[in-house]
């Protein structure tokens, strides 16, 4: 039997003259330059050539690695792990493939084993920020030593920065020796010295007392304190709230006499151990029930 088609010229018609067909192509052309916008953010781009690899980019605060420590020469100098985090506006993602050695005894220069300072020279018994820093035009990473808490003295041309943490010098302008704990966004900071944050303390009723010192004004943390009665052979029993109301930790201080790395180096053994404290507001409280005492830090937990 032989196929007939039947031909239907209301279907086979061509359609209606209108714009549709040109808006629709419209449309395609403008998704397909959104795309490629889109690519240009979202892939690695090298000598004006996609590479092809999607870009990732880190989570908001994100934060991995760029842990700091003291090196073979603790009094001047800090190693910055390798690792990246998201700049304080969460803008731009900044890497650092190696580690880096940066010293605080000598004005900033790009480049591990250079001067991390922002200018001057270093002084005694100040807490210094550690800012991880990028410069946008050129990609380069690299870090500081800075006194501003918001990074005023930034080297020229680095336009991204993160506090990734700090350094308290003493008396002879060293570099309180330290050992960090972490990797991520929480880092407990461990003094291997006695910090000491205030003397002659002697309140007996909840006294205010600031941690600015030695610790960020603005940091998430808790801290961990000890106490030194300076009356020889006597022991104080010593309070420490955040608000001044309700105890978080109660103690009994040591003696002067006990050395560094002694059992009763920053409290006596004989009675409770201090625990960590939130600080609320740069300050904590502290009351003792009798005698003076030199507040000392021992550690802090903190958010970066």
């Amino acid at each position: 039997m032989a196929f007939t088609r039947t031909w239907d010229a209301a279907y086979e018609a061509l359609p209606t003259d209108n714009n549709w067909g040109f808006e629709i192509d419209n449309y395609i052309r403008q998704v397909i330059v959104d795309v490629r916008e889109r690519m240009s953010v979202e892939h690695e781009w090298k000598n004006g050539e996609n590479d092809g690899i999607h870009k990732r980019r880190m989570t908001l605060g994100h934060i991995s690695g760029l842990v700091v420590s003291n090196t073979a020469e603790p009094d001047n100098d800090i190693s910055i792990s390798a690792g990246e985090c998201s700049d304080k506006t969460n803008a731009k993602d900044i890497v650092q493939s190696s580690a880096l050695v940066k010293q605080i005894d000598a004005v900033w220069a790009v480049g591990t084993n250079k001067g991390g300072l922002f200018s001057g020279t270093v002084a005694a018994s100040t807490l210094y920020y550690i800012y991880e820093i990028l410069r946008s035009d050129t990609g380069v990473v690299d870090a500081y030593f800075d006194t501003s808490a918001t990074a005023e003295n930034i080297p020229a041309n680095y336009d991204y920065y993160r506090m990734i943490d700090w350094v308290v010098t003493d008396a002879d302008k060293h570099i309180i020796p330290f050992n960090s704990i972490g990797n991520g966004n929480e880092i407990e900071k461990w003094f291997k010295a006695r910090a000491e944050v205030a003397a002659t303390l002697a309140g007996t009723s909840y006294t205010v007392q600031a941690t600015t010192g030695f610790i960020p004004s603005g940091l998430v943390c808790s801290a961990l304190f000890g106490a030194i009665t300076t009356t020889v052979g006597a022991v104080s029993i010593v309070m420490l709230s955040s608000d001044g109301v309700n105890a978080k930790t109660v103690f009994g201080s040591t003696v002067s006499l006990n050395a560094i790395g002694e059992i009763n180096e920053l409290y006596n053994s004989g009675y409770a151990s201090p625990i960590f404290v939130p600080i609320v507001g740069d300050n904590i409280y502290y009351m003792v029930d009798a005698n003076e005492i030199t507040l000392y830090l021992r550690a802090v937990k903190f958010w970066r």
